[in-house]
């Protein structure tokens, strides 16, 4: 799976307006509902659910859910943060769209003194800052995040959650980040979700498809990708019933050092375990009986050094 930084996902957008071609609130709804069934599999039919929405696109996202699950008889209520005079034409069509459901209890805050003392809320969806967020949350916005992270409630982000910078840390920012519990992001993983300090406020995050231009997506050259199971299942060669080792190649494993040959052992038995058909572990003098002993299925190769490694052996025997 690809990782694209955060402009090259704008570009994809862009792209997938233009040449599919679909009108950018259209790409909107395409998002809303593939939160809103995703949630259809999470949420209880007695749920009290509180959207919190910015003023821009993912704001949009937001209340265009709301409306979804509403129609779906949910019980939701929205909080619709004006901390800007401006806001984004789809935003302001998601809005319209909402009041139409004349039902729906929607709140303007404008004030963090406009917010009840507590949510009694079961869920709570985060639709305030979208990933195109630029410099760190405080003042009003930054004391509603920190409202939400201390209400007894489930929390689901949209994208990104509120406050957390898509493409690098933003453990030092200063500013406030909301602790998801879930975070539904838009056809790739963002780079924030792989930085292990982000724990606290990307516990776990799911990939909403909402079909971008493939023809994008295949172009884009500069990108981090993370390696999934799909992506290496047609590299596993399937085991027949009368396959021998010798048709799944023959690896070879450098590893150990003196005081550290627990590293030679587990890699040893990890490579077996991933479905070399043999495999030979080069270590140093004094690993020779350890290996054999702890692996006896795996063949040796010595080095000449007694303690580290110091040369390749013969690599024509090689080929996994």
């Amino acid at each position: 799976m690809k990782i694209l930084p955060i402009d090259k996902v704008r570009e994809a957008d862009a792209y997938t307006i233009k040449n599919e071609p679909v009108d950018s609130i259209d790409l909107m709804e395409r998002a809303a509902k593939s939160c809103y069934k995703w949630m259809l599999g999470k949420f209880r039919s007695t749920d009290r659910i509180k959207v919190f929405c910015g003023l821009g696109n993912n704001g949009g996202d937001g209340l265009a859910i709301a409306r979804l699950l509403f129609k779906k008889d949910f019980r939701v209520e929205v909080f619709v943060l004006r901390y800007s005079d401006k806001s984004s034409d789809d935003f302001n069509t998601n809005l319209d769209n909402l009041r139409y459901q004349k039902k729906v209890k929607i709140n303007e805050i404008s004030r963090f003194e406009d917010l009840p003392e507590t949510l009694n809320s079961d869920w709570v969806v985060d639709a305030i800052f979208g990933s195109g967020l630029s410099k760190p949350v405080t003042g009003f916005i930054g004391q509603v995040i920190e409202y939400i992270n201390n209400q007894n409630t489930k929390v689901v982000s949209i994208d990104i959650p509120s406050g957390l910078f898509a493409d690098k840390s933003s453990v030092d920012s200063g500013g406030a980040i909301i602790n998801a519990d879930v975070t539904l992001s838009f056809e790739f993983a963002k780079k924030a979700f792989m930085f292990s300090e982000n724990l606290p406020f990307v516990k776990e995050w799911e990939i909403m498809s909402i079909n971008l231009h493939p023809d994008f997506v295949k172009s884009v050259d500069k990108a981090d990708y993370l390696v999934l199971v799909n992506d290496i299942q047609s590299l596993i060669k399937k085991r027949r019933k009368f396959d021998h080792k010798g048709r799944f190649g023959h690896a070879l494993l450098i590893a150990g050092s003196y005081g550290k040959m627990g590293a030679a052992v587990l890699a040893s038995e990890a490579c077996m375990r991933a479905g070399a058909g043999l495999l030979t572990t080069h270590v140093p003098k004094m690993g020779y009986d350890i290996i054999q002993t702890a692996v006896p299925e795996v063949m040796t190769s010595i080095d000449r050094s007694e303690t580290s490694f110091s040369e390749l052996p013969d690599l024509d025997p090689y080929n996994a």
